[in-house]
């Protein structure tokens, strides 16, 4: 089952908050941005969550761009 992992990290712009979408085999799919604090990262995946069943898939493909 895919899961949310939730962690701080220490950067240049002080502490953050990030979360990383992490597949069924354990391996990470996609890691978000910074977030000052806790609160906001988990209502981020909260949103991510709720909306995920219904997102659009874009496939942008750079040989047919001008």
């Amino acid at each position: 089952m895919m899961r949310f992992t939730v962690f701080p990290r220490r950067g240049l712009r002080g502490r953050r908050w990030y979360f990383r979408i992490v597949a069924s085999n354990g391996e990470p799919i996609a890691q978000s941005e910074g977030y000052r604090n806790k609160a906001d990262c988990i209502y981020a995946t909260g949103l991510i969550r709720r909306g995920a069943p219904y997102a659009l898939v874009e496939v942008l493909d750079p040989k047919k761009e001008g």
